[in-house]
């Protein structure tokens, strides 16, 4: 996480820095998806009424096994920001409509968590590990969950929806070393950065086979809307 200039990086191939003043700035890494494979869950089919969910007995579904929430194109996102410093002062971790604030701990080298948030959606209400795992006291480490690519700073399986319980899973994959190989474009010059980083359209499919209650304002469909461009996402950290 060293950086060795006193003002802000434009921009990264893999991510993209907003310049505040001095060293005074945060930097979002951003990480796409071609698809996102929903949640599968247990449902009893009430016919007008739509599908609802039902707990399973003994593990077994006495209704129908439905999958719920996938979408084609996901954006997931985590950002460091630094404030006079060489060491961040803080890091977002975001998991699909929700995010985890983490303050960086320099006498230790790792990041403690602090807070969350939900950005939209009623029933998203996960539970973020206070652990964070890190590469040499330095880079943190983040894991991509198995299908729909949630981030967390630990591996194994984390609740992120409470009514039905929906858990993302994941573990110790292929590492990406992102720091290791990356490419500085100016952004003075609009021409110069590739089109998915200025695009505002959205980057999947509408949504369909929704149940009822969509029309009430609740995203519970089996495809769901495709994620919004970078230029749309509002920044976790302000100066």
């Amino acid at each position: 996480m060293r950086n060795e200039v006193t003002t802000a990086p434009r921009s990264k191939k893999n991510g993209h820095a907003a310049e505040c003043r001095q060293v005074h700035f945060h930097v979002t890494y951003w990480m796409f998806y071609p698809f996102s494979e929903g949640k599968t869950i247990c449902v009893l089919d009430l016919g007008f009424f739509g599908s609802w969910p039902i707990p399973t007995l003994a593990g077994v579904c006495v209704g129908t096994l439905k999958e719920y929430g996938s979408h084609v194109g996901d954006w997931e996102h985590t950002s460091l920001y630094f404030k006079n410093n060489e060491h961040p002062l803080a890091m977002y971790v975001s998991a699909h409509d929700t995010g985890a604030f983490y303050r960086y701990d320099p006498r230790n080298g790792t990041f403690v968590y602090e807070s969350q948030e939900t950005r939209k959606g009623l029933f998203q209400k996960p539970t973020f590990p206070d652990k964070v795992y890190t590469a040499g006291h330095s880079h943190p480490i983040l894991f991509s969950a198995r299908g729909s690519h949630g981030l967390w700073t630990a591996p194994g399986k984390h609740r992120f929806v409470r009514v039905p319980r929906l858990y993302d899973e994941g573990g110790f994959g292929t590492a990406w070393p992102t720091w290791k190989r990356f490419e500085l474009l100016s952004e003075e010059d609009n021409e110069a950065l590739p089109g998915w980083m200025t695009f505002k359209g959205k980057w999947g499919n509408p949504s369909s086979n929704c149940h009822p209650l969509a029309k009430l304002g609740f995203n519970i469909c089996q495809f769901v809307d495709g994620p919004t461009g970078i230029p749309m996402k509002r920044f976790n950290f302000r100066c």
